[in-house]
């Protein structure tokens, strides 16, 4: 199996993982039967969210350790995206039992809310998605039910919550 991934994932994980390929931001990949174009994602580190083509289940935006995503999509037919914390659930953990900052701050800057989470995926024109996949919810900071069911009534899409192990055949829908 190999790796893509950015200059700074390459240089400090080359002795790791083998082999490891570094691709650019912006700059369309020829994968296989994929077409992939890494995305800059604002993260307290270097690294890409995807947007991803192939010919029998179209386009795929993935969008995960990112706060915020600050471009839009046509035709896509797939949403695999993070929803890592609810902000209501991080100001009630603040009031009741208080939240170390430093990881408070952490989560703001670096994890995408479920609140963003439905801010993107509306910036967006959905007519074509057919399935949205949240990612990356923190054990602590979401609710699954709750994240599904409000994606589902905010956007109006089909959603799903990816599980260890889940499989999804993303061309049956």
């Amino acid at each position: 199996m190999n790796i893509y991934t950015c200059q700074s994932v390459t240089e400090k994980y080359n002795s790791v993982y083998t082999p490891i390929t570094t691709i650019e931001k912006n700059k369309t990949y020829q994968i296989g039967s994929f077409k992939v174009l890494p995305f800059e994602a604002k993260h307290d580190v270097e690294c890409y969210s995807f947007l991803i083509e192939h010919p029998e289940c179209g386009k795929i935006v993935f969008i995960t350790d990112s706060y915020y995503c600050k471009y839009t999509f046509k035709d896509v037919k797939h949403w695999i995206i993070e929803a890592n914390y609810s902000k209501k659930i991080i100001e009630e953990k603040i009031e009741k039992h208080g939240i170390n900052h430093f990881l408070k701050d952490r989560i703001l800057k670096s994890h995408l809310s479920l609140e963003n989470c439905i801010e993107t995926l509306k910036a967006n024109d959905l007519s074509k998605t057919q399935n949205v996949i949240l990612i990356h919810l923190s054990d602590s900071n979401s609710n699954e039910k709750e994240f599904k069911q409000e994606i589902e009534q905010q956007v109006q899409r089909f959603c799903q919550v990816a599980n260890n192990g889940m499989n999804i055949n993303l061309d049956i829908f």
